[in-house]
């Protein structure tokens, strides 16, 4: 199953896995490590963040 913003499938296909807020912050640590490593600039790293954050509730169990 394909997920995408949008498409209603967030939620259902993380549901049961068990994502807990500790896992959630370890992806955004990662995830801003990478962005760092590849120059991605604060202003788009941001926007990426504040992207994230809204698919929070719907991938947390």
């Amino acid at each position: 199953m394909f997920c995408s913003p949008g498409s209603g499938r967030i939620a259902p296909s993380h549901k049961g896995m068990g994502i807990t807020e500790a896992d959630w912050a370890r992806f955004l640590e990662i995830t801003a490590s990478v962005a760092g490593e590849l120059g991605v600039g604060p202003t788009e790293g941001g926007e990426v963040m504040a992207f994230l954050d809204t698919l929070k509730a719907d991938i947390l169990d």
